[in-house]
């Protein structure tokens, strides 16, 4: 809760303290939490000898999300910037990197930790294909927003003009890209709870 204020800076009946203490404390939270966790994620992987899957891929992605999809965050709670990109498709681009590329990949990580430790089930080609497509597809999505932010497309508009079209199809298009390894995601742990209430999957024994 303590980043909320720099939210509040296009807010024009705030007072002056409040809106620089919204800064002040944007940048005290986001930056240490940004470098712990990236370094925290590195060196928990670095010559750990991981078991690479697609669990702890996934888990991994996320933490990558979570940490990239911050940063333009960040730049946006700086007051110059908010003041150009805040009521632009810039907030949605960093809001779908570190909730799509970070929280939904870590929700399908364990999801994929979860089936594979509780049962005989096995991921395939199929899968390892709908994570780099589900990457590339979330990215494609987000700097495709982040891209509309840029070049100054506002966003909650209905329609815009037609030089903003561009990276909107582009992020249209990706998130086609992005249904499609959802579907396959989630097809592996319907099997897995179709398979359980039918008795079919055969259950690990978990030390």
């Amino acid at each position: 809760m303590l980043v909320y204020p720099h939210h509040l800076l296009q807010d024009t009946v705030m007072p002056s303290w409040a809106l620089i203490l919204g800064q002040v404390l944007s940048f005290a939270n986001g930056l240490p939490v940004l470098v712990v966790t990236a370094y925290g994620a590195l060196m928990i992987v670095y010559k750990s000898g991981i078991k690479w899957n697609m669990a702890s891929a996934l888990i991994f992605l996320s933490m990558f999300g979570w940490t990239a999809g911050v940063v333009p965050a960040i730049l946006d709670s700086a007051i110059m910037v908010n003041h150009v990109m805040h009521n632009t498709k810039w907030v949605p681009g960093h809001f779908h990197m570190y909730m799509g590329l970070g929280v939904v990949a870590m929700i399908f990580g364990f999801m994929f930790y979860l089936v594979l430790q509780d049962s005989n089930l096995k991921t395939t080609g199929i899968h390892r294909f709908a994570f780099g497509l589900y990457t590339l597809s979330i990215m494609g999505v987000s700097f495709g927003f982040l891209t509309s932010g840029a070049i100054s497309t506002p966003r909650k508009f209905a329609a815009h003009f037609e030089e903003w079209q561009a990276p909107a199809v582009f992020g249209g298009i990706s998130g086609i890209c992005l249904i499609i390894s959802l579907i396959i995601f989630t097809s592996f742990f319907v099997r897995y709870m179709a398979n359980k209430d039918k008795g079919h999957i055969q259950h690990k024994k978990i030390a």
